[in-house]
Parts: structure tokens; C-alpha cells; sequence
């Protein structure tokens, strides 16, 4: 209370919140009416950008002019990123029930994903079970991001079993994490990423029953501490991938002999 009391919007936040703010608040003692913002973005001290909803109530005087400000502010914040991962779940089920093949879905899957939980760029590797790489099939970034020059990397290379963020997703089998890739000891493309300002990132593997398919990741610009239940969101989507594709691969199986049946009679 004692680090508020006294202070102006441009004590506390910086300059674009608090010229936000104040000009917010002298519409709504002007007005005499009060606003209501579901969503209001802020930067709080020691805690990074939070989803506020805000309220403002002006309070009148004996005159019955506005002459005080009442502001409520409610940090919905953790309920705004349930949603929203909720929503990229959703959003994977609807576009599966679309697709015949995964390989026509990852497009948008990548985008579903990325938008919904706040990546910039998504990458999809699937498995060459003959060179015994993993090759990038599909890549995604989002419109106001400038990766270029990873993304051509990342559609020119390859990756063996435990090399870079693909390759330890596909030798262990297990999600992985990293807080800032140009940091990282096992990550080839930390130089690129770096140029273009990618640092945090995750990955995860999509499986046919016990053997990886392939391995998709995400970047953001921000650095990203291990955040486990995002992880284990990406996870289970991942095993969804996973049983849609075991599911098409048995429906064109039994479609093959059918024919073969056919052909035989």
C-alpha cells in the first residue's frame, strides 16, 4: 500500500501503460460514466505482463459532478491461459475431424497451437525411417515475425537421433524444454535463432505406439522457464496426433484388403 499511495500512473508504470491509463481515466470522470475492459493487458513489477479485467467507477460529489475515480482491478491472468489452452485443444480436435492424413492437418495445427498459447514460430519433423533423420515437413511462424533465415535452416537440415531439440525428443522419447536456445550446448541452430531473436522453446514427440513419428516444436522471442503444465498440455496433444494417425494407417490397411479380397474373388 505504501508503494501506491501518492502516486501517479507514470510513478508506477511505464509510459505507454500510464498515458493508457490516465487518458482512460479522464474519458471516464469527463463522462460520468464508467467503464467495464474484460481483458486489459499490464506490465506488473516482478511478475511480467498480466490480463487484468478493469473497472472504473466515477464517483459524483454533492454537486453531482464527478470527482473521484474508483478503479477495481481483477488479475485474470491464469484463467485467461487456461482458456486459451483449452482452446487449443478444442481447436486440434476440430481440425483432425477435418483431415484425412495428419500431414494435411500440421498446417493448421501449427497455427491452432501457435496462437493460441503465444508461440512465434512451430516446426514439424517427421521421422525418415530409411535415412534414419528427421526432416522438417511443415513450419509455421506468426505474421509479425521475421525468421527467415531459421526457417530456411530448419527446411535445409537434418537431424540424427539425440542431435538438437528434435533429435533428444526422438532418442528419449520424452517432451523437452529449453529456456533460451542460443544458450543451449545441443542446439546446431543457436547461432540463426539467435540472429532472429528466437530463445525459449519446447518440443514434443508424436508417436505410433511406442515408436516416435515425428516431433514438433515451438519458439517464442521471449525466454521461457519450464512452464510443466503447458508441457504436459503439448504432450497429450501430441499422443492425439499420434492416435489419429495409428487410426488412419489401420483404415487404410483394412481399405488395401478390402481390394486385395476384391481382386482375389
Amino acid at each position: 500500500r505504501h508503494e501506491v499511495i501518492g502516486k501517479t500512473d507514470h510513478d508506477l508504470f511505464p509510459k505507454e501503460e500510464a498515458d493508457r491509463f490516465t487518458r482512460t481515466d479522464r474519458e471516464v470522470l469527463e463522462s460520468g460514466t464508467g467503464s467495464d475492459i474484460p481483458e486489459e493487458p499490464l506490465q506488473i513489477r516482478g511478475k511480467g505482463l498480466r490480463v487484468m479485467h478493469t473497472k472504473r467507477i466515477p464517483v459524483c460529489g454533492a454537486d453531482g459532478r464527478s470527482q473521484y475515480l474508483l478503479s477495481i482491478w481483477e488479475d485474470i491472468t491464469e484463467r485467461k491461459r487456461a482458456e486459451l489452452r483449452l482452446n487449443a485443444q478444442h481447436a486440434v480436435t476440430r481440425i483432425l475431424s477435418e483431415s484425412d492424413t495428419l500431414e494435411t492437418a500440421v498446417p493448421r495445427i501449427l497455427q491452432a497451437i501457435g496462437e493460441s498459447l503465444g508461440w512465434d514460430v512451430g516446426v514439424f519433423w517427421r521421422l525418415d525411417k530409411h535415412a534414419r533423420v528427421l526432416r522438417c515437413l511443415e513450419a509455421w511462424h506468426a505474421p509479425s515475425v521475421r525468421a527467415s533465415e531459421f526457417l530456411s535452416l530448419t527446411k535445409q537440415i537434418v537431424f540424427e537421433s539425440g542431435v538438437g531439440l528434435p533429435g533428444r525428443v526422438w532418442a528419449g522419447g520424452q517432451p523437452a524444454w529449453i529456456r533460451d536456445v542460443p544458450k543451449d550446448a545441443n542446439f546446431p541452430r543457436a547461432s540463426v535463432a539467435a540472429q532472429v531473436g528466437l530463445h525459449g522453446a519446447a518440443a514434443f514427440p508424436v508417436k505410433l505406439g511406442a515408436e516416435v513419428y515425428g516431433v514438433i516444436e515451438f519458439f517464442s522471442h521471449d525466454v521461457q522457464p519450464p512452464d510443466p503444465e503447458l508441457l504436459q498440455i503439448l504432450v497429450s496433444i501430441g499422443s492425439q496426433l499420434g492416435q489419429f494417425t495409428e487410426r488412419k494407417v489401420a483404415e487404410e490397411a483394412l481399405r488395401q484388403s478390402k481390394d486385395h479380397l476384391r481382386q482375389v474373388q
